[in-house]
């Protein structure tokens, strides 16, 4: 359980990273602007046709390998390999490039957790006002409330408990708040430069 954690918190790090290093530029309302979100010619990126957000929460526990590389269209390459305190193996897969980058984590050989990176952003920008209001113990739906719907981040299914990271974006991309929920319920919640 601990491993999951440190796991899923290093994925919020990462992101976090990648949020500070784009240009502050006007927040993208929807994958097709992500080369105005991270002022960038995403030409020079190798980004799969079929590695799409929505191909990304298509993605379901339990799907093997193969039926992942046929929704994205293509092969993961093989990133990392591990053994759980349990002692079954995990693999983690990439699809993609920076800025934009899926991992898909495997444990005995179907998807146990997966994470993503530039596929999307939320539609609405918000504020630190708004991200105060939240706290440990509020659901998915009040956070919604809030501040909007968030985009999903990451996801790790560990000991039967289902750990989501959402994001959402400020006016610009080095403006970002995460929140994780364990089960629905807020556990963590961090941000970056919000206004």
């Amino acid at each position: 359980m601990k491993k999951a954690v440190a796991i899923i918190l290093s994925l919020c790090l990462i992101l976090l990273l990648c949020a500070c290093g784009a240009e502050d530029t006007d927040t993208a309302s929807d994958t097709d602007s992500l080369e105005d979100l991270y002022n960038t010619d995403l030409s020079d990126v190798d980004v799969p046709e079929g590695l799409t957000y929505e191909h990304f929460m298509e993605v379901a526990d339990g799907m093997t390998l193969s039926e992942v590389n046929a929704l994205f269209g293509t092969e993961g390459e093989l990133t990392g390999t591990d053994e759980t305190d349990d002692g079954q193996g995990q693999e983690i897969y990439r699809y993609g490039a920076m800025p934009v980058v899926v991992d898909i984590t495997f444990t005995e050989g179907v998807v146990s957790g997966k994470a993503q990176s530039g596929l999307a952003t939320t539609a609405q920008a918000v504020t630190l006002e708004q991200f105060e209001q939240i706290s440990n113990g509020m659901t998915y739906d009040e956070v919604v409330s809030i501040l909007g719907a968030g985009v999903l981040s990451s996801i790790m299914y560990v000991s039967n408990n289902l750990t989501e990271t959402y994001t959402w974006n400020g006016e610009s991309a080095e403006q970002i708040a995460m929140i994780m929920f364990q089960d629905d319920l807020v556990v963590f919640s961090t941000q970056y430069d919000l206004d």
